[in-house]
């Protein structure tokens, strides 16, 4: 019976969701409020809208305008204080590193009180390392170049005030192309950083549903975290309603096998630390 509680408490605490797309992205479908209903029905406690912002890039079709951040901040503010009463409703950016648009995003994070910034690296120069229409996932590209500059461009985002959570840490094995080397020094050096820095490293089960099949980060990466006592928290990368708890089950043995047995939440980008059991 101990087992069995302490099991049915775990997976109720471990009922958050801080990676949540919308339309404004121009690749997410569902309303906002559609997905906090579909969260409440899923049992969810509280989800973080995270949706993307995206600057000086060629193809700006994946990411919300500067235009459109007042409209998803005020609407995710009312969806908060609507539904205050059944769920935690939080609202954050997933801002793609690029150190030129830094100025302009600092100026735009200091506008609203968001709950939280996460930090993505999506792009390497030209290179798209999360397209199904980039030549990285078609085949073209050296992957030890590509997985090199990918944990450099990780480890510089870490200059970054504005970054609170490092999202889907080893992307750049969405399509499962492997490097032949392991980077594991390189690795190390980011993580050593993120514990420096105090920032919280993202469970993301996405990866469950890409061609590399599992989750971001990998197992060995996230007991290193867990070896530093690197706060993690835990997000769907929801794109549609219905992927809002998708991969949990799997991310459940995967969090409890690295040895965590706590999440992290945030409000006015101040981490709290929350138990699973």
């Amino acid at each position: 019976m101990r087992l069995l509680h302490d099991q049915e408490k775990w997976e109720r605490e471990m009922n958050i969701n801080y990676h949540v797309h919308t339309p404004l992205c121009h690749h997410a479908a569902g309303t906002m409020e559609t997905y906090v209903k579909t969260a409440i029905a899923m049992g969810l406690s509280e989800i973080c809208f995270l949706d993307h912002l995206t600057l000086n890039k060629p193809d700006d079709s994946n990411s919300m305008s500067l235009d459109d951040v007042p409209h998803y901040f005020a609407e995710g503010k009312a969806l908060g204080k609507q539904y205050q009463n059944v769920i935690s409703v939080k609202i954050g950016l997933e801002v793609d590193y690029d150190p030129s648009a830094s100025p302009v995003i600092n100026e735009l994070i200091s506008q609203f009180s968001f709950d939280v910034i996460g930090g993505s690296v999506h792009f390497l120069g030209d290179c798209n390392i999360v397209s199904h229409r980039s030549v990285w996932c078609h085949g073209e590209g050296d992957p030890d170049e590509i997985y090199s500059q990918y944990y450099d461009a990780l480890l510089a985002m870490l200059d970054e005030d504005y970054v609170d959570v490092i999202c889907h840490f080893d992307l750049v094995k969405k399509f499962s192309r492997k490097s032949r080397q392991t980077f594991a020094d390189k690795i190390h050096s980011v993580l050593l950083k993120i514990k420096a820095t105090h920032r919280v490293v993202e469970v993301n089960t996405s990866g469950y549903d890409h061609p590399v099949a599992e989750a971001y980060p990998s197992a060995s990466i996230l007991r290193q975290c867990r070896k530093l006592d690197i706060p993690i928290t835990l997000g769907s990368d929801a794109h549609r309603p219905e992927e809002l708890k998708r991969g949990y089950n799997r991310a459940q043995k995967l969090i409890a096998d690295a040895g965590y047995d706590e999440l992290t939440v945030f409000t006015n980008r101040k981490p709290q630390r929350r138990p699973l059991i």
